[in-house]
């Protein structure tokens, strides 16, 4: 146990934001998670880095502080945390030898960061001791993808991934796969990995038993429909979603409409030009970005949720699906299906016409309805009964036990 008089100083660092969607309601469920750690191990001081993020947290019963770095610091910090420019920050390093971040949580004797995202500010740490979140490793897995090249995305993510699991006194992902997948590809101990496997979103977890369609596209939606909430990149495969919606019209004359929940992230445009070809532009709506509240509508009035992606291991939708009695369409992926087991539909991504075979049976069986969202809810079930706050406490514990020996604070 901590051997100081006092716990230890935990920085919870939220760097997240609210549009990300997945990323932030992950980083959520982390934060109050994390609020939960034994006081006589450790009082949890949680920081953002967005300012629009104060009045969300706040929302859900978290108070935070703004990590307020000035125009020319976070100039710096980008330099620092963006692999084409190391060389720079390298050269800048000789005439600026400052950790700006570390140093406002130095300040705040903080003597260990948890980051709850992948973020680039745990480059700035070289004194202060942190634990690191790793959500995937699909700019390795998928490198294919435009997004991963973007802006030099697939460079800087392994730019922070190695800086940080070499120097994190423990890594967090949210899978046996992905423990797996980090392990093997980056040549670290798997003891020094964790597995907290992701939560669904807070507002689901509290969302009552109730039909009603309150949400703003009440009137617009006609038919039946699926849904599905991803943000408008290319891996989110929102093209298999509309073959299949054209193929089951075409084969077995029945007209599903289809609800996109997301930012776009360039990809939207090509989407609508899509279902404008297979001329079923009619039965496609898009909510762009939504409350928590209305998605939880939006869920539980929906046919199904299909989540046709390339990326893993483990995603949201899923989960909050089966917590809300929603059945679920998942793709039949290594890593993916082990998410979801035997409580959902499976399809072959290079095939849409198993997609049009899915929504038949989920339409025409009620059987077999009524058995994937009893499934769903077990999963469901066993995911709520995981021991995610032990398995971080059994991270902070040894931390302690030899933090002590070198650290008296005065």
């Amino acid at each position: 146990m901590n051997t100081f008089e006092n716990p230890i100083n935990i920085a919870l660092i939220f760097d997240q934001e609210v549009s990300s969607g997945g990323g932030y309601q992950q980083g959520l469920n982390a934060a109050i998670l994390a609020l939960k750690i034994n006081p006589k191990l450790a009082k949890i001081s949680v920081f953002h880095t967005k300012r629009k993020l104060a009045n969300k947290l706040q929302e859900n019963g978290i108070d935070s502080e703004l990590i307020n770095i000035s125009l020319i610091k976070k100039l710096y910090l980008y330099i620092k945390t963006t692999a084409k420019y190391r060389v720079i920050y390298k050269l800048l390093k000789l005439i600026i030898d400052t950790n700006f971040f570390e140093s406002f949580l130095a300040k705040k004797q903080i003597d260990l960061v948890y980051f709850i995202s992948p973020s680039r500010f745990a480059l700035d740490l070289e004194k202060i001791n942190f634990i690191f979140t790793i959500w995937d490793l699909c700019h390795r897995d998928h490198v294919e993808f435009p997004e991963i090249k973007l802006k030099g995305e697939f460079e800087n993510r392994e730019l922070r991934i190695n800086y940080a699991t070499k120097r994190a006194i423990s890594i967090i992902v949210d899978s046996e796969y992905g423990k797996l997948n980090l392990s093997k590809k980056y040549n670290i101990e798997e003891e020094r990995i964790c597995v907290i496997p992701f939560e669904p979103m807070y507002k689901v977890k509290s969302a009552k038993n109730n039909k009603s369609f309150n949400t703003s596209y009440k009137d617009k939606i006609k038919n039946k429909y699926i849904f599905y909430p991803a943000q408008f990149w290319p891996h989110k495969n929102h093209f298999f979603i509309l073959k299949g919606i054209y193929i089951l019209q075409e084969k077995h004359n029945i007209k599903l409409s289809m609800v996109f929940s997301g930012e776009d992230k360039g990809n939207k445009k090509r989407i609508k030009s899509y279902a404008n070809e297979l001329k079923i532009q009619d039965r496609l709506f898009f909510t762009d970005f939504v409350s928590d509240e209305e998605l939880v509508m939006l869920y539980k009035n929906s046919i199904a949720l299909v989540m046709p992606t390339f990326f893993g291991p483990t995603n949201l939708p899923p989960l909050e699906a089966f917590n809300l009695g929603v059945p679920v369409i998942y793709p039949d992926l290594m890593g993916l299906r082990d998410q979801v087991g035997d409580a959902a539909l499976l399809i072959d991504l290079n095939d849409p016409d198993t997609l049009s075979e899915c929504l038949l049976k989920l339409l025409e069986n009620k059987h077999l309805r009524k058995e994937l969202i009893n499934k769903g809810y077990e999963v469901a079930n066993k995911s709520k009964n995981y021991y995610r706050l032990d398995s971080l406490e059994k991270i902070i514990i040894p931390f302690i036990q030899k933090y002590s020996n070198f650290k008296i604070r005065e």
